[in-house]
């Protein structure tokens, strides 16, 4: 009779301590479910046009900052200046944008009717990109672009390191931003912007020409 309830009661401690790590286990897959569910997508619109992108860059590239900044650039109502030869696919005149809180600021572009997109953002909250600035690229034959970091509501013209195009691929927290840039107007056939090209390094008005590699290949900085 006491071996029996000595095993009765070994069941009842064993079982229930088997049921410790069960309930545990379901309430860790409840607080995963209800912290999944903490996460919704928000669609932070366009300028008034049908379309709007993430980073003219592509995957990769920062575009939400820990302040909850998102860089982006959308199309406008206005159709593009340019077209045919259009900045987007749908042709419609594109501005890069900032969207915190629900509020989406057009960051506009470098004087007259230009396009401009993003690249990357910091946490400070300035955006590096491009900008169209109203002149035609004899060599590419398309609208040139220059390089641009929009700070403290003003947008900041980069130059080029000597040649019409160039673009800011991201910028780091103390302002430094990379990109590439054309060095010349001479024809490259193996520049992918159609003149040899450089990366850059610019930090308070001061591009630094970081070269390329030992073949005439382009060399585009990823990231600062």
């Amino acid at each position: 009779m006491k071996s029996r309830t000595l095993t009765c009661i070994f069941a009842m401690t064993f079982f229930g301590a088997l049921a410790i790590p069960v309930r545990l286990a379901a309430q860790a897959q409840k607080e995963a479910k209800s912290e999944h569910q903490r996460y919704k997508f928000i669609d932070i619109g366009t300028l008034g046009g049908p379309a709007s992108y993430s980073s003219a860059e592509g995957d990769g590239s920062l575009v939400v900052n820990n302040r909850g900044m998102v860089a982006a650039y959308g199309d406008t109502s206005a159709p593009d200046p340019y077209a045919p030869k259009c900045f987007d696919a749908d042709c419609y005149l594109a501005h890069a944008f900032r969207w915190q809180n629900g509020v989406t600021t057009d960051l506009g572009a470098l004087p007259g009717a230009n396009n401009s997109a993003n690249s990357g953002i910091n946490e400070r909250g300035w955006i590096a990109g491009f900008s169209e600035n109203g002149v035609i690229d004899p060599v590419a034959g398309f609208p040139a672009v220059h390089a641009v970091l929009w700070k403290d509501g003003e947008i900041i013209d980069l130059g080029t390191l000597g040649g019409y195009e160039s673009n800011a691929v991201s910028v780091n927290n103390e302002g430094q931003v990379v990109g590439f840039s054309t060095i010349n107007a001479t024809p490259d056939p193996f520049s992918f912007i159609g003149a040899p090209t450089h990366t850059f390094i610019w930090k308070n008005g001061v591009m630094q020409d970081l070269g390329t590699w030992a073949v005439p290949i382009p060399s585009p900085a990823l990231a600062v």
